[in-house]
């Protein structure tokens, strides 16, 4: 659960209903590592490149719209979108109606082999008082799985275990989330995800075993001004694919020093 690190250089520049960013990733240091090494050789290159990211986020309330890329010289590039509506209804429940696209391709020498992919979800959240409904439904497409190599992926159904996107899968699932304020515990709150997926086949087309997971996690982030900062996470995780199964249990405790 240690991050991954990056060394980059970064220019931001804000507006009132929009930011804007250009960044250059030269290297990185993978979880398992402790050696920085290039952004093009941690996906699998035999160059040694850093990655182009150019984004902006648009704020035209309720709506939001943003977008960035990721360019890797002779290696992929990685487009991805997302835009979020919210509202309200007179009832005292709150919605949000979110999407998010992504498209994956290689490029030039094409150094990590020739793929070209894309992903595209849809996310219905509704709360109401402490509770948090989630509802999703994601596809991939069927040329090829989606690819990783520098973190985590932009997908409302990747969970603890899988992530819901080898070629041609489609996912549906459910995260109920539930604040204890109304149980007195107001430093408690959980929440249950759940996802499916089917259809996935792999690269000579062979169907693939569906696969489902449940994840429950507790979190405890404690009001009191003398343990201010303080966060535990207890998470638990049940996996499946076809006749195989996967229990994951993590416990994680964060906390925040104020070092000026």
């Amino acid at each position: 659960m240690v991050p991954n690190t990056f060394e980059a250089y970064r220019l931001d520049y804000s507006m009132k209903k929009i930011d804007m960013l250009v960044t250059y990733v030269t290297r990185m240091k993978k979880q398992n590592s402790n050696k920085f090494v290039s952004m093009s050789e941690v996906a699998g290159s035999s160059y040694s490149d850093g990655v182009i990211a150019t984004g902006f986020r648009l704020d035209l309330t309720p709506f939001h719209f943003g977008t960035i890329n990721y360019y890797a010289k002779d290696t992929m590039n990685i487009f991805y979108l997302d835009t979020n509506l919210k509202g309200s209804f007179t009832t005292g429940i709150d919605y949000q109606i979110r999407t998010q696209l992504s498209s994956q391709r290689s490029i030039g020498d094409e150094n990590i082999g020739e793929f070209k992919t894309w992903h595209w979800g849809v996310s219905v959240v509704s709360s109401w008082k402490n509770i948090v409904l989630n509802l999703k439904y994601t596809i991939t497409g069927d040329n090829a799985a989606i690819r990783s190599p520098w973190g985590g992926r932009p997908h409302y159904n990747s969970l603890m275990v899988l992530d819901f996107d080898r070629a041609g899968e489609q996912s549906s699932g459910l995260t109920i989330s539930y604040g204890l304020g109304g149980w007195k515990l107001p430093a408690l709150s959980m929440s249950m995800n759940y996802a499916v997926g089917r259809n996935a086949h792999d690269k000579n087309g062979v169907d693939l075993d569906e696969e489902d997971e449940f994840d429950i996690t507790l979190d405890y982030r404690p009001t009191s001004t003398r343990l201010k900062g303080l966060w535990i996470r207890l998470r638990y995780a049940e996996a499946n694919r076809g006749g195989q199964h996967a229990r994951d249990f993590r416990a994680i405790i964060n906390y925040d020093i104020n070092l000026l």
